[in-house]
């Protein structure tokens, strides 16, 4: 089955709901589980939720990513910090794929395979940008992953 050109409905879900898989024997398991939380996403997501829908898929009674699980993992850690300052949780946007399990997985190694940073120069150029329409410069910074 292509997986290419499928309609995908977007909605939410609250990341608690997917399943993340830990034991590296299972055949969903994915190394990025076990990276360590990054708190400068973390405060992203609490100011500005996620912003990048994960990709999921059913198996049984079990939600699990296909693409996400970075998202997953900060916005729980998030959803934790906002539950104890009182304020509410974030969910996340999510679509669902169906198909094969092994392209499934294909695709979860492509969803991460080329991902690029942006070049210094368009990082200047995109602040900028956002100067010039509005932000402030510690906003700015924040949004690049530059916090002290």
């Amino acid at each position: 089955m292509d997986l290419r050109g499928r309609a995908l409905q977007a909605f939410s879900i609250d990341p608690d709901e997917v399943t993340l898989v830990t034991d590296p024997g299972q055949p969903d398991y994915d190394e990025r589980v076990t990276y360590p939380i990054d708190p400068d996403m973390v405060g992203s997501i609490k100011k500005h939720g996620v912003i990048v829908p994960v990709v999921l898929r059913r198996d049984g009674n079990r939600i699990l990513p296909v693409d996400g699980r970075q998202r997953i993992l900060h916005a729980r850690e998030a959803n934790k910090q906002l539950i104890d300052e009182g304020r509410p949780p974030v969910r996340i946007p999510a679509t669902f794929r169906v198909g094969e399990e092994h392209k499934l997985f294909e695709a979860s190694i492509v969803a991460n395979a080329y991902r690029r940073p942006d070049k210094a120069y368009v990082c200047a150029l995109k602040a900028a940008r956002a100067l010039n329409n509005g932000s402030t410069l510690p906003d700015v910074a924040e949004a690049f992953g530059v916090v002290e």
